[in-house]
């Protein structure tokens, strides 16, 4: 048939041949961060959901203990969480841990962990609310990221850093 006589041609084949890196170069530019973009905007919220409580039982596992936070540490933390304001789909988990020091941290899935250690050197509740909004802005950061990683830099994910490297290539 045509195929067969298409195949003995020279000048399909070498059609064929100069069309493959751009069909190469558009699967992997184009069409692969687009079927990215659709899984990542598929992925349940109780994927993400889980993604957090592993990473907290691995914390927990490893570097933080239960809260020891005195009530009026607490009361700072949820009054703070409140006047917050922006809490929709983010949670807030206080652990104490020595190893991380004071520190808040955002977990990708939307959770905020806060160190009882922090709640010690944090002295007003606008500083602790100063301290959540650069969290939250982190998660936002990562979604960026994620999405950016998932569109075009496929590669960058993959890429090995040497010592003393500051950079990605």
């Amino acid at each position: 048939g045509w195929i067969r006589r298409m195949e003995k041609s020279w000048p399909w084949a070498l059609l064929g041949v100069g069309l493959l890196p751009l069909i190469i170069f558009l699967s992997v530019f184009k069409l692969l961060p687009w079927l990215a973009e659709i899984a990542a905007q598929r992925v349940p919220v109780a994927v993400l959901d889980q993604l957090d409580d592993q990473v907290l039982a691995s914390l927990d596992e490893h570097w933080l203990k239960p809260s020891e936070a005195t009530a009026q540490q607490r009361n700072l933390v949820q009054e703070s969480w409140v006047a917050f304001g922006q809490t929709e789909g983010l949670t807030l988990v206080q652990r104490s841990s020595p190893v991380l020091g004071a520190n808040a941290i955002a977990l990708p899935g939307g959770s905020i962990l806060v160190t009882d250690q922090l709640l010690a050197v944090v002295q007003t509740r606008e500083e602790l609310i100063a301290v959540l909004a650069i969290a939250g802005s982190s998660l936002e950061k990562f979604a960026l990221e994620i999405r950016g990683l998932q569109k075009t830099e496929i590669g960058e994910v993959e890429e090995p850093f040497l010592p003393g490297q500051t950079g990605s290539s």
